[in-house]
């Protein structure tokens, strides 16, 4: 009976004892944040993101961050099969948060077509972002739309989760969007 006591609290201890040491090496991760840098505005546009609209399936909204006061500012969006290019106003406003304060923009895109390819950049006081792109539902395969949705990523901005996307966007080059939160 002895034996059988001394056996179970030392698989307990060594259990413990490896609890323990896990715990140890996570706790800096768990609970000791760095501290998150003062904002410093950015001097060219950019963390330009295209997301779904508020109308209907065609519309997107195109927002990004530039500088931090508000100035004049526009979209040049491309239909790249009638290559018309359209100019898009946008009025902008600051955003203030405990890190600094910063000047953030959208504009609304309401008047897209089905399976078209567009091409867009924002510019601010004639400084522009690079083109993107981005292409709108073909009628033919409207009920077979793919996209990808990433929860809870906490990385940095050149961390692994940004290889991650990379990769999963090669390997699924159907995917027509894609959300991190």
């Amino acid at each position: 009976m002895k034996k059988k006591t001394i056996i179970r609290l030392s698989i307990t201890l060594i259990v413990i004892a490896a609890l323990a040491l896990w715990i140890n090496s996570r706790w800096s991760a768990w609970f000791h944040n760095e501290a998150e840098l003062p904002y410093a505005p950015q001097s060219e546009p950019g963390r330009v993101l295209l997301t779904f609209g508020d109308e209907n399936e065609l519309s997107r909204n195109i927002s990004w961050q530039y500088d931090s006061i508000v100035v004049p500012s526009h979209v040049e969006l491309v239909d790249t099969l009638s290559k018309d290019t359209i100019q898009i106003d946008v009025q902008g406003e600051i955003f203030q948060s405990r890190s600094g304060k910063a000047a953030y923009y959208v504009a609304k895109l309401r008047t897209l077509q089905p399976d078209r390819y567009y091409t867009y950049r924002v510019c601010n006081e004639g400084k522009t972002s690079s083109w993107y792109s981005f292409r709108t539902y073909n009628q033919s395969t409207r009920n077979d739309y793919s996209f990808m949705y990433v929860g809870d990523v906490q990385d940095s901005i050149n961390g692994k989760a940004n290889h991650f996307f990379r990769e999963a966007l090669q390997r699924h080059p159907d995917t027509e969007f894609s959300e991190a939160i």
